[in-house]
């Protein structure tokens, strides 16, 4: 299914959702103010599928009670030319072999609010924030992938509040120079790594973030560590 004009598509309260084999499940490539909102569907990649949402062009991208899973890509990605922003909410996305959520823009600045995601069995990043992003995670967790949350180009900075970083092959990674990584009131548990940091990255970390049961507490010490 593509879409390329503003529309809600809501189906909370009923069976509603997307089956796709072999390519993408929901394109968004909308107008230049176009609002695009999608509610209460079950996305299913078969386990060949691409990206199960991916925006492509439009104004804002809103994504309220889904259940993705099943896709050889990402759950969400936001591939931009322009500015956008793109908020997910009360959102089960597992068993992808990319990102859960990743978000880049060519051009301007994305935005991403994710808040009370669950996201689970991702072969890369359980969020990215990549080029362009200014994101923020809040009331989540996030388990079983690479980096449980990363900012990974350079002036790309990733917001974490509030949210459980789990059983990863690191917690939360600020894995390039000039990527900005910051967190607040986190639990960051059993992983092999808690928290990363690449030569000339920024991580800025309040004194309330909670590690327990790292095979390493990190952060790589090449990094620019902040306490505030």
């Amino acid at each position: 299914m593509t879409i390329t004009k503003a529309i809600t598509i809501s189906c909370e309260g009923v069976t509603a959702g997307v089956l796709v084999s072999g390519t993408n499940a929901i394109v968004v490539n909308a107008g230049a103010n176009d609002q695009i909102a999608l509610r209460g569907l079950d996305i299913d990649g078969l386990g060949t599928g691409l990206v199960a949402v991916k925006f492509l062009a439009g104004k804002a991208l809103i994504v309220e009670n889904c259940q993705i899973y099943g896709f050889t890509q990402n759950g969400i990605e936001a591939a931009l030319a322009a500015t956008a922003s793109v908020d997910v909410k009360d959102t089960r996305i597992n068993n992808v072999v990319g990102a859960g959520i990743k978000v880049h823009t060519t051009a301007g600045n994305v935005a991403l609010l994710a808040d009370h995601v669950a996201i689970s069995r991702v072969g890369t990043n359980g969020v990215e924030a990549a080029g362009g992003a200014l994101g923020t995670v809040s009331n989540s967790t996030i388990f079983a992938a690479s980096n449980a949350v990363a900012a990974t180009a350079n002036g790309a900075t990733l917001n974490v509040d509030n949210t459980e970083l789990l059983s990863s092959l690191v917690g939360a990674n600020a894995t390039v120079a000039g990527a900005i990584l910051e967190l607040n009131n986190n639990s960051i548990y059993f992983n092999n790594t808690a928290i990363g940091g690449a030569v000339g990255s920024q991580v800025l970390t309040a004194a309330n973030n909670k590690l327990s049961g790292n095979a390493s507490p990190g952060a790589n010490p090449s990094g620019n560590v902040t306490i505030k």
